[in-house]
C-alpha cells in the first residue's frame, strides 16, 4: 500500500545546529551549553526560553559603541544559556531545550 504523504530531507532539517560562523567564527561549535554559557549576541538574534540577555560592559561596550557609529545600530548584549541543553536556531530565534 502506497502513502500519500512523503517526508522530504529538508523537512526533517528544520532545526540548525548553531555554528561559530553564525556568531561571526568561522568553526562549528558544540550545540551543548551550560548554565551562563554565551550563545549569541542580541543584536542579531532574539532570545527563546532557556535563555537570558546579559548587558555588555566597559570595554566591550566601548568597542561595540564604535562599531555602532559605522553601522547605525545599537548592541543589546550577550545572549545567554540559563540552563543546560541543547542550543536550537530557528530563523532568528535560539532557544535551549534542557536535557
Amino acid at each position: 500500500m502506497s502513502s500519500i504523504f512523503t517526508i522530504t530531507q529538508d523537512a526533517l532539517e528544520t532545526k540548525k545546529k548553531l555554528t561559530m560562523a553564525d556568531r561571526g567564527g568561522s568553526m562549528e561549535q558544540c550545540s551543548v551549553v551550560v548554565p551562563g554559557e554565551m550563545i549569541a549576541s542580541s543584536k542579531y538574534w532574539m532570545r527563546g526560553h532557556g535563555t537570558f540577555i546579559e548587558e555588555q560592559s566597559g570595554v566591550e561596550q566601548e568597542e561595540d559603541e564604535s562599531m555602532m557609529k559605522v553601522d547605525g545600530e545599537s548592541s543589546e548584549g550577550l545572549i545567554r544559556s540559563s540552563l543546560a541543553g541543547t542550543v536550537e536556531r530557528i530563523n532568528k530565534l535560539i532557544t535551549v531545550s534542557p536535557l
